[in-house]
């Protein structure tokens, strides 16, 4: 779809080159008209000098007219060719030659004071007249004629009309290259003024995009932007609400129901536990039965805590009423409260309480100590916990799990890589989508599709990014960026249990 800068161009010079067209032709048509017109009207003073020249003696013209044929009047135009009649009688034909006769043969059908175009044999324009007019004193006749001074003399006369079809020749050439330089001007003012009138637009654009995952449903300002851009601004604030509305409904929801579940599953773990322990050389089938509730029940209870965690690290939007410099003076309070973490050390500290089986990967690990990051431990032992987790449970048998750790700009870089089943390209960003997995029907069945929304949410709390690429298919890395502790700008701290999923 052409881009709105291009479609009002489009519009605006679809409109103007018609009019601009149609103006050009209006002014030709005008032009030509009134070019015609007055040679018309010269035209009609020339045949009035000529049939004024005719004198007859007997039945032939007077050579006087021949004087003012080669000489003719300052006010009359140069003539081509003329025929002069009486009644059906031809009196003269000058210039007395052959094409003669055919240029002046479509002034036979004009009436008196008619004008016509014709052209000369050889291809020149000329313009006809039909002159008619009576002299019953001079008029040749038979002896006995009664009508004989009834007779009319009949002029036809040709002259050049080269002059004004060369002048309108010239009048379209002119407004043909105005119109074109007319054209050009309106597009290169058009694509210099469109984007700077729709820069406002681009600006919405890019606010959006700059927004941070936390700060999606807050509205937009509108009182920036133009009256004709501000009832779509309030409709999309609206929208905004809306949606801000929904997701505070779900997380209200999930936060809710894993809290109301979290105590039964403690009793029910509680009476399974009782149980194993009462029955320890019970038969076998109901040892089996009483582990696998024991297990299902594990897993539920790492659900409703996963959950749990993940509503208090999505908490809803406060503190935008507050006075301004509190955010600040909390964020100086809160530098100083944070301790500081070898991060090194603090992956390798997390991979041994997983208790990994080595025996179905190898491990590649380069975490150099030193590398320090000021965050909040539970928020940290999330992300890290998780996606080492990820790592380990994911692995292709026989694959490798790579940990590495750089500083580089301000930033602790944690890259963490596996070999695993290849992903979609759009497989990459739903992983960061609670509750999916790539394939359920043949997934983990300890997995619920929370651990890396986890893992990201936490980064995002500590001032940091959590991203996920595919370098190879077959290979998958995710990268945890978290501030240095000398470059950190303090995040807000959320309190929770470390909980993987």
């Amino acid at each position: 779809m052409p881009t709105l800068n291009r479609r009002l161009l489009l519009t605006v010079l679809g409109v103007t080159l018609p009019t601009l067209a149609l103006a050009a032709a209006a002014l030709y048509a005008g032009a030509r008209a009134y070019l015609f017109a007055e040679l018309d009207r010269q035209l009609a003073r020339t045949a009035g000098l000529v049939a004024a020249a005719v004198e007859m003696e007997g039945n032939e013209l007077d050579l006087v007219f021949e004087e003012r044929l080669t000489q003719p009047d300052a006010a009359a135009l140069p003539i081509e060719a003329l025929t002069v009649r009486l009644g059906g009688q031809t009196l003269m034909v000058w210039p007395d030659q052959a094409p003669t006769a055919a240029l002046l043969q479509a002034g036979d059908e004009l009436k008196h004071g008619e004008t016509t175009a014709a052209h000369h044999p050889d291809g020149q324009p000329c313009r006809l007249i039909a002159w008619r007019w009576h002299d019953p004193t001079e008029a040749p006749h038979e002896p006995g004629d009664a009508n004989a001074a009834d007779v009319p003399f009949s002029l036809t006369l040709a002259v050049d009309a080269s002059s004004v079809h060369d002048l309108l020749s010239r009048l379209v050439l002119a407004l043909v290259s105005v119109g074109a330089l007319a054209a050009v001007s309106i597009a290169a003012a058009l694509s210099f003024a469109l984007p700077r009138a729709l820069r406002p637009v681009a600006e919405l654009s890019a606010s959006l995009e700059r927004r941070a995952e936390a700060q999606l449903t807050e509205p937009l300002d509108d009182g920036q932007v133009p009256a004709e851009l501000r009832p779509l601004v309030t409709q999309f604030n609206a929208l905004l609400r809306r949606v801000a509305n929904t997701i505070e409904q779900q997380r209200l929801f999930s936060a809710n129901a894993a809290h109301e579940l979290r105590n039964p599953l403690a009793a029910l773990r509680m009476t399974l536990d009782v149980q194993r322990a009462r029955n320890p050389n019970g038969d076998e089938r109901t040892r089996t039965a009483l582990d696998r509730a024991h297990h299902i029940t594990l897993q539920m209870q790492e659900l409703v805590e996963a959950l749990l965690a993940l509503a208090r690290l999505d908490p809803p939007e406060t503190g935008r009423d507050a006075a301004p410099g509190t955010d600040k003076n909390n964020a100086n309070h809160h530098a100083a409260a944070t301790p500081t973490h070898d991060l090194g050390r603090l992956v390798t500290h997390v991979w041994e309480q997983l208790h990994p089986d080595p025996h179905n990967f190898q491990l590649q690990s380069d975490l150099p100590p030193g590398v320090h990051v000021r965050a909040d431990p539970a928020l940290l032992n999330v992300a890290v916990r998780n996606l080492l987790r990820n790592a380990a449970d994911y692995v292709k048998p026989d694959g490798t799990i790579s940990l590495d750790l750089r500083a580089h700009d301000g930033h602790a870089r944690l890259h963490i890589a596996n070999d695993a089943e290849p992903l979609e390209p759009h497989a990459l960003d739903a992983l960061f989508t609670p509750l999916w997995r790539h394939d359920p029907s043949q997934g983990h069945g300890e997995h619920f599709g929370l651990g890396l929304p986890l893992a990201r949410k936490a980064a995002e709390r500590l001032g940091g990014t959590l991203t996920a690429t595919q370098p190879n298919p077959g290979r998958f890395e995710a990268v945890l960026q978290l501030p240095l502790a000398d470059h950190l700008a303090p995040p807000a701290s959320t309190r929770l249990d470390a909980c993987a999923s």
